[in-house]
């Protein structure tokens, strides 16, 4: 709906699919601690670590991380273009993976009919959906950071 995309269309707030992918992700292998899993991605367990930290000292804060307490760790990568701001991470409870999301924005205007820049809007959105599956996954409910 248009009202809690914040505008932008074809956005689906989906709460209970976002933990059962989050579940799912907490139960892949962890390769960097596990030599068969790293094996099937073609590498060692070190790189896996090694890939891992790249993507936690990115420094673009305003999607994934931004709703997040202070002090969260997150391993992501975004991407942006003409009309898309996308990212996708790995959201931490201290070293442990809590879940893993990818959002993806498509077509976003420039400005909301209502005159928020579409960028705004579009970082607030991916921000919103991170801090609702952390939340959702930590026992909270209703808190929006």
């Amino acid at each position: 709906s248009r009202s809690r995309s914040g505008g932008i269309r074809g956005v689906r707030s989906l709460p209970d699919e976002a933990a059962k992918v989050a579940a799912e992700g907490r139960r892949l292998p962890g390769a960097k601690r596990d030599s068969a899993a790293a094996a099937r991605l073609g590498c060692t367990p070190a790189l896996c670590q090694l890939g891992l930290d790249i993507l936690s000292w990115q420094k673009l804060r305003a999607r994934l991380p931004a709703r997040l307490p202070q002090g969260t760790k997150v391993a992501h990568k975004t991407g942006t273009t003409a009309q898309n701001f996308n990212d996708a991470g790995i959201i931490y409870h201290g070293q442990e993976t809590l879940f893993i999301l990818t959002a993806y924005t498509d077509r976003v205007p420039v400005e909301l009919p209502d005159g928020t820049p579409g960028h705004t809007a579009a970082n607030q959105l991916i921000a919103r959906l991170s801090r609702t599956g952390y939340d959702a996954l930590r026992g909270k409910t209703g808190q929006t950071g």
